[in-house]
């Protein structure tokens, strides 16, 4: 049956309950998330409605707990369906600029009501690539909002770098993603087990800030099935001075043509 491993489980009772842990996250998630968007539905139609001052606030914020709950499934969701390797992804071109730049555009409220700046700097913003857009945005949009997060003051600042790799096809290249901030920083224990599920830097980051602990690790997953690879710039991550995560990834080249790269918002 398997050599016996810590705990006094064998390698292959380690699979079958892990497998099980995982069937059984899939199947909480999907029985929450049906009465839940009911629940919203709920609420956004008593917003329509004439309601008093009071009713109004206490449904705005029964809406918005619905909502950060509702992302909470989609990442348990997400987390199983990693773990069970059923997470398919798409091969379609688009410019990782214009990506960053629609991530950086959802969370651009966000950061400036904090007093923190946003800043993008591109190595070649015309660059066409294969892939999914829409995983690689999600990993994106975790680094970003877990930057304007954990920054007080300063900046946030998302790099794209281009640079030659080993060839995929006659159009290999490889990219880095950086975002860097001036928030709280990492200490060493810290950094080691930030990529595990369910883990934060600290309990007293998961008192103050919240969250699940599992966007680091779906973000880690997300790029390993890409090819890439996700860590930590030890260099420039200090704890008490800021932090930055940075994303390696192989991609190959598209041919077509790029539309106008949209302008950031104004200060």
């Amino acid at each position: 049956l398997g050599t016996p491993l810590a705990g006094g489980l064998t390698g292959a009772q380690r699979d079958v309950s892990q497998e099980f842990k995982s069937h059984l996250l899939s199947a909480l998630a999907h029985e929450v998330r049906s009465p839940l968007s009911s629940v919203l539905s709920c609420c956004t139609l008593l917003l329509d409605l004439a309601l008093e001052e009071e009713a109004r606030r206490l449904v705005t914020v029964i809406g918005k707990c619905g909502a950060q709950l509702e992302r909470n499934v989609t990442s348990v969701l997400d987390c199983a369906k990693l773990d069970e390797g059923r997470l398919e992804l798409e091969q379609l071109p688009f410019s990782i600029h214009h990506l960053v730049l629609e991530c950086v555009s959802i969370v651009w409220n966000l950061a400036t009501s904090k007093g923190v700046a946003l800043k993008v700097v591109s190595s070649d913003s015309d660059v066409l690539v294969v892939g999914d857009p829409s995983r690689l945005s999600q990993v994106i949009m975790n680094l970003l909002t877990n930057a304007i997060k954990f920054t007080a003051q300063g900046s946030v600042v998302v790099r794209v770098l281009f640079a030659p790799a080993n060839p995929i096809g006659q159009r290999g290249s490889a990219v880095r993603l950086e975002v860097q901030d001036t928030g709280l920083g990492l200490s060493q224990s810290e950094q080691e087990r930030l990529f595990a599920p369910f883990r934060q830097a600290s309990a007293q980051t998961s008192r103050s800030y919240g969250g699940t602990g599992l966007g680091l690790y779906i973000s880690r997953k997300l790029v390993e099935a890409m090819g890439g690879h996700i860590g930590i710039d030890k260099e420039t991550t200090i704890l008490g001075q800021g932090s930055t995560f940075f994303v390696d990834l192989p991609v190959q080249r598209a041919s077509q043509e790029i539309g106008d790269v949209p302008p950031l918002p104004e200060n």
